[in-house]
This record gives structure tokens, sequence and C-alpha cells, in this order.
């Protein structure tokens, strides 16, 4: 990704992705992540289910299933616009209230 992105997400959320924040996930948080940036995106815009956060009411988790894991995109949302936090794989979907069931 060369530019910053603003994703019109699922539930009508516009949520920032910057250039910089991507290669922080990508390289050094979360390395796997690495080459999967349209499953991010994909995750946003058409998430197989969203939670919010039980830590944080303003957080809301994004998940894509990819084969047999999932992606998922954290997001912290503020007046329907947000920025993502992280991204990651996993087998596990977090505990937190349903909000989007596909």
């Amino acid at each position: 990704m060369d530019t910053d992105l603003i994703i019109d997400s699922k539930l009508n959320k516009k949520v920032i992705i910057t250039k910089k924040r991507l290669e922080l996930i990508t390289k050094i948080k979360h390395p796997i992540m690495h080459g999967k940036e349209e499953n991010i995106i994909d995750a946003l815009r058409n998430p197989d289910e969203i939670r919010q956060s039980i830590s944080d009411n303003s957080v809301l988790l994004y998940y894509k299933k990819i084969e047999k894991y999932s992606i998922c995109a954290v997001v912290s949302i503020n007046n329907n616009q947000g920025f993502i936090i992280t991204a990651y794989i996993t087998d596990r979907i977090k505990e937190g209230k349903i909000i989007y069931l596909r």
C-alpha cells in the first residue's frame, strides 16, 4: 500500500488505515500479516462477525474467515469514524457483544 486508505466498513463506519500503521502491523507487530493487506481490508468491508471489545466499548473486532483461521481487524471507533489498531490471524473469536453476524 503506497497511500493512506479510508475504508467504508460494515455498519457504515469509515476506517482510516495509514501506511505507517499498516507497516507497523505487518512488519513489527504481526509479520505473519505481511502480504495479507487485502485480507485486512476485506475483513473490514465484508466481515463474518463483528464484536464489541469487553475491555473497551469503543473498540470493534472485525472477523473474516480465511481457510481454517480468521483475520481479526481491531478498530477504535469514535463518532462513526475509526482507525485500525492492529490485525492478526486467530483460530479463536474473542468474547464480546455480537454487533453483526453474517
